[in-house]
């Protein structure tokens, strides 16, 4: 995935410049241009990059942490592999510590700055929503989670779990159906497409506001709050819950 690119085009549709964008994020516009060329290695360091990615993507309409997950994955080295040759004798123990040190210590280094990227880059995402009470574990809500059933999970259903989609404006999407990802992509503003599944539908939505949807033929009810991403998990034993009135679920079970 192209990063930058995709940011400039998000921006470009919302018809921003880059002086606008640096007026609602309070992001300079070295930063910036920066960030939409992908010169990710001039700017102070990885907990940086992914507050800047978040702001900047909300600001037009991006999923902010789909974006920084994405850098993530493509800043972070493979481990290097040590091998020995069978033909060279063996070298004491103070010179392989020597040549293995470094590579762990870098390795080390990785993980903690990966470590404190999520810790303070969290207050960035999340400092215009209301305060979470302490009971609530998860930093996302999960719309329609329901305690697991007694019997097992995997036995067939009688049919399948089907979610009609459609989005209003520009959004993020990942979609995971029976474990498998369907789709992971910017949807452009009046696509349709749908999702089938026997057990399960996760969906990790950018913009819940453009995010329409029906299950199984009935329209479902909003998913989310303005501005905050939303984690929506559908099974065949709670997709009743997304309905958008009781009504309607009745009809649809009547129907089925």
């Amino acid at each position: 995935m192209d990063i930058g690119r995709l940011l400039h085009e998000a921006r470009d549709r919302h018809s921003l410049t880059l002086e606008q964008v640096s007026r609602s994020t309070k992001i300079p516009l070295t930063i910036l241009d920066h960030l939409e060329h992908n010169r990710f290695d001039r700017l102070p360091g990885a907990i940086f990059v992914k507050g800047y990615l978040r702001a900047f993507a909300k600001s037009v309409g991006v999923d902010g942490e789909g974006l920084a997950q994405e850098y993530v994955r493509q800043s972070v080295p493979p481990p290097s592999r040590v091998v020995a040759s069978s033909s060279e004798p063996l070298e004491s123990a103070t010179r392989v510590a020597a040549r293995i040190l470094p590579a762990a210590l870098g390795l080390l280094a990785v993980i903690g700055v990966l470590y404190f990227a999520r810790e303070m880059a969290r207050p960035l995402n999340e400092s215009t929503r209301p305060p979470e009470r302490t009971s609530a574990p998860a930093p996302v809500a999960t719309v329609g989670e329901t305690a697991a059933p007694a019997s097992p999970t995997d036995r067939p259903f009688t049919s399948p779990v089907q979610m009609d989609i459609e989005v209003s404006g520009d959004c993020w999407v990942s979609a995971i159906a029976d474990g498998q990802s369907v789709v992971y992509r910017l949807v452009r503003r009046g696509e349709r497409f749908s999702i089938t599944a026997e057990r399960e539908v996760v969906l990790r939505i950018g913009d819940p506001t453009v995010f329409t949807y029906r299950v199984n033929g009935v329209p479902g009810r909003p998913v989310g709050r303005p501005g905050s991403p939303a984690t929506v998990r559908i099974t065949r034993e709670t997709y009743r819950d997304f309905f958008d009135s009781p009504s309607k679920a009745t009809a649809a079970l009547g129907a089925r």
